[in-house]
């Protein structure tokens, strides 16, 4: 029986007892399941705090949605050449981009190649854009910096949060430039090795809140927001 054929009732109870990784693999079916997804979960979706991109060097590289008690996961992301036989297309906001199925973390897992990295992370990001809405909270951990390809940060619309942990051999130039076009709206968590890093203008002074081991000098000078938490170094 098709979804589309239920009464509307039928549809939201159905959808509401679904998990969230699997919500959004029902919505790749088709535009109008996913329409039916958007409009039947609007009271749901709209109880999610927030949505966090892993993007760290350790770790495995994670979106999930944080609670109290729990981080459900909702996507992976994983380098192609780990992928296993099994894996699908998708297209996710226009771009096609292989998944499988991830047993450990019960979610569906994208794959990159290295030169393409961020720009799958920002197809993703545009999806849940759409899907999620943008009154959830966006918060981008990153790591910055400490191998070759970590000088490049997917730029994210509506970017809420971001947690950067930087090296003191990153380059500063492209930190700048992601700071310059992506203004992030309300906190900053930042671990700067260098002292008065950042151009008088720049973005990064200009957020709501910003937190980390910074130059205390350049921060109280330059800041621009409500609230500075600075640890000294």
């Amino acid at each position: 029986m098709k979804l589309s054929n239920l009464p509307y009732l039928v549809q939201k109870e159905i959808l509401l007892n679904i998990q969230y990784s699997d919500l959004i693999m029902l919505s790749f079916a088709s535009k109008n399941v996913k329409k039916i997804i958007k409009s039947s979960q609007i009271t749901r979706f709209k109880s999610i705090s927030s949505i966090v991109y892993n993007y760290f060097l350790m770790g495995p590289e994670m979106v999930y949605i944080p609670s109290k008690t729990k981080r459900d996961f909702i996507m992976g992301m994983k380098n192609r050449n780990f992928l296993n036989n099994t894996c699908f297309p998708l297209n996710v906001s226009g771009k096609i981009i292989a998944f499988e199925l991830c047993t450990r973390y019960r979610c569906p897992v994208a794959s990159y190649q290295l030169d393409d990295k961020e720009s799958v992370l920002e197809s993703i990001h545009n999806y849940f854009l759409d899907l999620f809405g943008s009154s959830v909270e966006y918060h981008l951990k990153a790591g910055y910096g400490w191998r070759d390809n970590d000088d490049r940060i997917p730029n994210l619309q509506n970017l809420s949060v971001c947690s950067i942990r930087n090296s003191r051999f990153a380059n500063m130039t492209n930190l700048q430039n992601f700071l310059a076009s992506n203004l992030v709206s309300k906190r900053i968590y930042m671990v700067d090795k260098g002292e008065d890093s950042f151009d008088p203008e720049s973005k990064f002074y200009q957020t709501e809140s910003i937190e980390g081991e910074l130059s205390a000098s350049a921060t109280l000078r330059h800041f621009q927001g409500r609230q500075a938490v600075v640890t000294c170094h």
